[in-house]
C-alpha cells in the first residue's frame, strides 16, 4: 500500500481538522463525530475517518502527508486556540475571557455566553465586531468551526447599539451561512439601520455596497419609502447591468403604494432590455398587487 493513501481533498481536510481541533487524535475526532458535536463537518464521512485511522495504525500515513501550506493552516489554528485559552489566565481581564467563551463554545446556541457578553454593553462592540470582520473566523478549521461570526452577530443584536450597523454591513456577503444571523441583527436595529442601508443603496457609482444594501433592505418589513428608492434605482439604465442587484430591487418594490408608482413599475416590466427572469419576478409583484386589491 502507498504511504499516502489519500483519495481526494476531503481526506486532506479530515487530517487537517484532526490535527487542528482534536490534538492529532483520530480516536478523539471519531468520538466527537459520533456524538454529533457542533463542529461536525457534513462533508466528512465518519466511516472514512475510521478508514484513515486504520491506515494510520498500519503506518501508511507518514508525518509528511500534509503539504506545507496545509501545515501552516493547522499551526495558525493551534496558535489561535492557544491565544484564546490564555485569556483564562488573565483574571483581571473579564471581557476577553467572555469573548473566548463565545468563540470556544460547543453549543449550537450559546445563550449563556451571549447573555454574559450583553452585560458589557458598549465595551463588547469592538471585540465582537472584530470577530465579524476577521476572515479566519469563517474558516471551519479555526476555533469556533466557522460559527463564531454567527454568535457574534447574535450578541451584537442583543446589545441594541446603533453603532454596530457599519460592522454588520461590512460583514454581509462574507458567508451565506452567517448572513442570516447578520440580517437578523441589522433588521432588529430598525429605522437607523434602514437609513444607513438606504444611503448605501443610492450611492454612485455602483459598487458591491449597493448590492449588499439592497439584499439587506429586502429583509426589512416592506415600506413605501424604501420601495420608492428601489423604483428610482430601477429607472436607471445602468442598473440593469447587475441582475442580482435588480432582483433585490424588484423584491423591495412590493412596498409601492401609489397607483402612479405601481404604473411606473409596470411600464418598466415591459421594457425589451430586461431579461425574462427579471420580467417574471416583476410579474409576480404585479400579480400580488392585483390579488390584494
Amino acid at each position: 500500500m502507498e504511504d499516502h493513501p489519500l483519495l481526494n481533498t476531503i481526506d486532506l481536510e479530515i487530517l487537517m481538522h484532526k490535527d487542528a481541533h482534536f490534538g492529532g487524535s483520530f480516536e478523539t475526532m471519531i468520538d466527537y463525530y459520533e456524538q454529533d458535536g457542533v463542529g461536525v463537518q457534513e462533508e466528512f464521512d465518519i466511516d472514512r475517518i475510521k478508514e484513515l485511522q486504520a491506515f494510520d495504525k498500519e503506518g501508511h500515513l507518514s508525518n509528511e502527508v500534509l503539504p506545507e501550506m496545509a501545515k501552516s493552516e493547522v499551526i495558525f489554528s493551534k496558535d489561535l486556540y492557544t491565544k484564546f485559552k490564555n485569556c483564562y489566565e488573565q483574571e483581571d481581564e473579564i471581557l476577553p475571557h467572555k469573548i473566548a467563551d463565545l468563540i470556544l463554545s460547543e453549543e449550537y446556541h450559546p445563550e449563556e455566553e451571549i447573555k454574559e457578553l450583553a452585560k458589557f454593553e458598549d465595551q463588547a462592540v469592538k471585540p465582537l465586531s472584530e470577530i465579524l470582520l476577521q476572515d479566519y473566523f469563517y474558516n471551519t478549521l479555526n476555533p469556533g468551526y466557522g460559527r463564531a461570526p454567527i454568535n457574534a452577530a447574535l450578541c451584537l443584536k442583543d446589545l441594541k447599539n446603533p453603532d454596530v450597523v457599519p460592522f454588520l454591513f461590512q460583514a454581509l456577503g462574507k458567508s451565506f451561512v452567517v448572513d442570516e444571523a447578520i440580517l437578523e441583527a441589522i433588521t432588529s436595529l430598525g429605522s437607523h439601520a434602514e437609513q444607513f442601508l438606504a444611503d448605501r443603496l443610492k450611492a454612485a457609482p455602483y459598487t458591491n455596497d449597493n448590492y449588499i444594501a439592497a439584499m439587506a433592505l429586502a429583509s426589512f418589513p416592506i415600506s413605501d419609502e424604501t420601495a420608492k428608492l428601489a423604483l428610482y434605482q430601477l429607472g436607471k439604465k445602468e442598473t440593469f447591468k447587475h441582475e442580482s442587484f435588480v432582483s433585490y430591487l424588484i423584491c423591495i418594490c412590493e412596498g409601492l403604494e401609489t397607483e402612479e408608482d405601481r404604473n411606473s413599475f409596470i411600464q418598466l416590466s415591459k421594457s425589451q432590455n430586461i431579461s425574462k427572469n427579471l420580467i417574471d419576478e416583476m410579474q409576480l409583484i404585479i400579480s400580488f398587487w392585483k390579488n390584494s386589491a
